[in-house]
């Protein structure tokens, strides 16, 4: 049997800020690009990484000399928890979630329920995600299988997926499978796709959200809901593996070992090169040296043994795994994977 070719693809569709309406202006700690009129955060300013497109965060348009306006106003302090308490006032007096207004009546916040992350959240150097904004993909998969021999045709199956990512707080995010559908077609079909049926999977796609915690890019911590899928639960990791990248810096080669939904694999990165503002990223997944892995059930006849070196387990078929990544403003805007 040939080997299955699995290749996924994740697009950026957009980021959008929410609000109440559309042309509202830029929150106090953010600047307004001039031409896009796209908010970022002002501790962007005069960082030497131009987000806005016509580069109007950065010098010479910006005057980087002083302060570049990114920290709290003199009446405010920031809090251990990334938030902001006006001075003179105890965050500690107040009742969780809850904010008093003017007329002494009470309103309650939306805050999220509990944190995924497990350390405190420390600030972006490579990835610049604004606080409760929700970035948008589009998510395509698929698994092609043939049998050597037997017959030219394959059968495919297809996953097509509307994301929303939104950020909760500065290093933690939810994903919510907004619509997915799924198609395949049979090796006697001619290539003819056919939608698949499957409510019950469809349902649990899209039933929870997935928070994750998200440091720079590194997945570090997965919450998923008590009552979540396991179907669904790999679907979601395996797309929040596409946006993971642990490089230390954008524009140099990096190697490392990471953790995702494969187990724990070491991982090159290559950068080649740049596309306008956007660097493309080679991410290279050496799947013989995963530990950790899911264990599977096979017809082949094997017994355990104990290799020396950095082969971890019998490679029964031989694997691979290419993806290339495009950062850009600050976040990685597409992914798309051969496996």
């Amino acid at each position: 049997m040939k080997p299955r070719l699995f290749l996924l693809n994740l697009l950026l569709i957009t980021g959008v800020l929410v609000r109440a309406a559309e042309g509202t202006s830029c929150g106090q700690d953010e600047y307004q690009c001039p031409v896009s009129l796209e908010c970022i955060n002002k501790d962007w300013l005069c960082d030497e990484f131009p987000d806005c497109d016509d580069k109007t965060d950065e010098p010479p348009h910006q005057d980087c000399s002083g302060d570049t306006g990114g920290d709290a106003d003199e009446n405010e302090s920031a809090d251990t928890s990334g938030g902001v308490v006006p001075q003179g006032q105890d965050s500690a007096n107040q009742p969780s979630g809850v904010d008093p207004s003017a007329d002494g009546s009470q309103e309650t916040l939306q805050e999220p329920p509990e944190r995924c992350s497990l350390r405190k959240c420390q600030p972006g150097k490579k990835m610049r995600l604004v606080d409760g904004r929700t970035y948008r993909y589009h998510y395509v998969t698929k698994s092609m299988t043939q049998a050597s021999g037997s017959s030219p045709s394959n059968t495919v199956l297809t996953m097509d997926a509307d994301l929303a990512l939104t950020l909760l707080t500065a290093c933690e995010m939810e994903l919510v499978v907004e619509s997915v559908s799924v198609e395949t077609s049979r090796s006697d079909s001619g290539g003819e796709q056919e939608t698949v049926q499957d409510t019950a999977f469809t349902a649990a796609l899209t039933k929870n959200p997935l928070r994750f915690a998200y440091h720079d890019g590194e997945v570090e911590e997965v919450c998923p809901a008590a009552d979540e899928d396991p179907r669904a639960l790999n679907f979601k990791r395996a797309v929040i593996s596409l946006l993971q990248n642990t490089m230390k810096r954008l524009d140099l080669d990096h190697q490392a070992t990471e953790r995702d939904i494969v187990g724990e694999c070491q991982v090159d990165y290559e950068v080649l090169g740049a596309s306008g503002t956007t660097l493309v990223i080679q991410k290279t997944r050496h799947i013989p040296s995963c530990i950790s892995r899911s264990s599977s059930t096979s017809f082949v006849q094997g017994v355990p043994y104990a290799f020396v070196g950095g082969l971890h387990r019998i490679p029964l078929l031989n694997s691979s795994s290419k993806c290339i990544q495009k950062i850009g403003k600050g976040l990685v805007q597409e992914a798309s994977c051969l496996e």
